[in-house]
């Protein structure tokens, strides 16, 4: 009768940690993800607000957290962003032209060596409504992986490429500089 007991305390134990979310805004991000055979663990989370509008729902996730931007930017190293969408007010092609402008400040204006890859990466945009999930996760070694809905969409190539679409949230022009911080953990 205990070993049943304990069993049952195993069970429900790990069944709480596989399940364990952070509220964020009126989302719940899951405190790991797994992808890519690397966990990757919540660094931070946030809402990218614009207009005093709830616009998404954001969560960074890396193997190791760090507070410091630049050496996220730069490592070369397994991570992810989870993006939920929560306003109807933003589009597809709103949210295109925002990570177009957020390439732009990444790069300081250099988008030219990501011409092709930020339009392979665009394209892989499927749609947005509300509660739609994206997940972009880099593969050290193999490239930036685009999910939507829990569905592969696709891969845009280069470490280079991931600096720069991380940079959007993270460089020193970020599209949100709260979000910034929240994504930061601070």
């Amino acid at each position: 009768m205990m070993k049943n007991f304990i069993i049952i305390l195993m069970i429900f134990g790990l069944g709480t940690s596989m399940i364990a979310q952070t509220q964020v805004g009126d989302v719940k991000l899951p405190n790991e993800l797994t992808y890519t055979d690397a966990t990757l663990k919540l660094n931070g989370y946030g809402i990218r607000e614009k207009l005093f509008f709830d616009i998404y729902s954001a969560g960074l996730y890396t193997i190791h957290k760090s507070s410091n931007a630049s050496s996220i930017i730069k490592a070369d190293e397994d991570m992810g962003l989870r993006l939920h969408i929560t306003s109807k007010l933003l589009s597809k092609e709103k949210l295109e032209n925002a990570f177009k402008e957020g390439f732009e400040k990444s790069t300081k204006g250099d988008t030219t060596p990501y011409k092709t890859r930020v339009e392979q990466f665009l394209s892989y945009l499927a749609q947005v409504n509300v509660g739609d999930v994206y997940d972009i996760v880099y593969q050290k070694g193999v490239g930036t992986h685009v999910y939507y809905k829990s569905k592969k969409l696709g891969v845009v190539e280069g470490y280079d490429f991931k600096q720069a679409l991380f940079g959007i949230w993270l460089c020193d022009e970020p599209a949100d500089k709260g979000l910034k911080n929240e994504l930061l953990g601070k």
